[in-house]
């Protein structure tokens, strides 16, 4: 059994910024993420431009590595592609139970972030059929039509990225995207982009293509397709160990507290937190008071497993 002073739960931005915080400042974290990189949500991102002092703007995949590089040069310790699968608490300590073993610290730090929500129709896990950006996903982008399922900001930085290599991009949404992408985006992707107002009923798998077929009788074919239908928090495994509310986003208090006293939220997966990288660095360094306030004298009482 390993032992921290924090166990961070998720490396997105607002666990990477917490982690090195609270590092840098003198305590042991372990930090667990269960993919093979950290990241989250940006480091999906083809080119983050509206973070502030970056003005020609930078790839979220630049972004964590030298995020994890800070981290390390601190002591942080990061276990990639380690799924958190429970949580057991004594009277002053917590263990999480991961396919990496056990780890004991002092107080656990939830930043577990959004997943990708699924299309709900036949055809919806083929392959080619990816869940938000995936840069490999084409050897060759050149002259490729690519499906974009979704009208947000990830869909628009997807767009401009295919543009920006070649490919020709249509865009399926439901509504107009003036209505749900920032206007920077609209105005890469409006004169340059085929944008559709039609909703998805299925995909259907070619030789080397899929079809895409659409609730008005229209068919695209495509040569890989990605979804971008909005995010849900990671929080299912919490249910019944932690406040959550009725969307699933952990309930804390000013201080970042869940309902569990030395189980604290951060990050996108918090109820009323804004969803924006600057904002998630910010979160991230917030905590970080009342973590130490916390750890130098906050005595918490036993409580049961749930």
């Amino acid at each position: 059994m390993r032992e921290a002073d924090v166990l961070v739960v998720g490396a997105g931005v607002a666990g990477l910024s917490a982690s090195l915080t609270l590092a840098s400042e003198g305590r042991s974290v372990v930090l667990f993420e269960k993919r093979d990189r950290a990241g989250g949500q940006a480091e999906t991102s083809t080119l983050i431009e509206n973070f502030p002092a970056h003005v020609n703007g930078f790839s979220g995949a630049d972004f964590q590595r030298e995020f994890c590089a800070q981290c390390r040069k601190f002591g942080v310790q990061i276990e990639y592609e380690c799924e958190v699968r429970g949580i057991i608490s004594a009277c002053d300590s917590y263990t999480l139970d991961t396919n990496h073993g056990l780890f004991t610290g002092r107080l656990v730090l939830l930043a577990v972030g959004m997943e990708n929500k699924r299309l709900d129709v036949p055809g919806a896990d083929l392959p080619r059929v990816y869940y938000g950006m995936t840069t490999g996903a084409l050897d060759e982008i050149e002259g490729k039509h690519v499906v974009l399922i979704g009208g947000g900001n990830s869909s628009g930085q997807a767009a401009f990225f295919y543009l920006r290599s070649g490919a020709h991009v249509t865009l399926v949404v439901r509504r107009p995207i003036e209505k749900t992408m920032s206007k920077y985006l609209v105005d890469r992707v409006a004169h340059n982009a085929v944008v559709v107002e039609d909703t998805v009923t299925e995909l259907v798998e070619r030789s080397d293509t899929l079809d895409i077929k659409l609730s008005s009788g229209y068919t695209l074919d495509a040569s890989c397709v990605h979804v971008f239908v909005g995010q849900q928090p990671a929080t299912d495994w919490l249910t019944g160990f932690v406040q959550l509310d009725s969307r699933g986003f952990l309930v804390t208090d000013a201080k970042f507290r869940t309902n569990r006293p030395g189980i604290f939220g951060v990050g996108d997966a918090v109820s009323g937190s804004i969803k924006r990288v600057s904002c998630a660095v910010g979160y991230g360094n917030q905590v970080v008071p009342y973590i130490h306030e916390h750890l130098d004298g906050i005595f918490f009482a036993c409580y049961l497993d749930i």
